[in-house]
């Protein structure tokens, strides 16, 4: 499932140096979730799903995983396994001036995105 995990400097870290990292937390788009927002646009209800994870981190990796969900109502999962760099579709940073203005960063971009999410 496709889920938007909020993260930490070093989960980034260790996506870089083993290609994986473990994290507990993720949130998914759930047909509950969904109907609590007037909106069907798919792009839209992804920007919002990174609003509610940002919530929880500056950093949040969006990727497939595997997890069962523990909140229909907020989306929230708990995730089984490790997540690897190659299910990994983007990682958005904020920094702490403007900790709600999310920047894109591709997979290879992981240098980057610590050094914005750092500035």
């Amino acid at each position: 499932m496709r889920a938007w995990i909020p993260a930490q400097p070093e989960h980034l870290t260790s996506l870089q140096s083993s290609a994986q990292f473990a994290c507990e937390v993720g949130f998914v788009v759930t047909p509950e979730w969904s109907e609590s927002w007037d909106e069907t646009d798919p792009e839209v209800l992804e920007a919002q799903m990174l609003d509610d994870a940002g919530q929880h981190s500056r950093l949040v990796i969006v990727g497939e995983c595997q997890g069962s969900v523990t909140n229909a109502q907020t989306g929230q999962i708990q995730i089984m396994g490790l997540i690897i760099k190659a299910n990994v579709y983007a990682i958005f940073a904020a920094n702490a001036a403007d900790s709600q203005d999310f920047l894109w960063f591709g997979p290879s971009e992981l240098p980057e995105a610590l050094a914005w999410h750092s500035s």
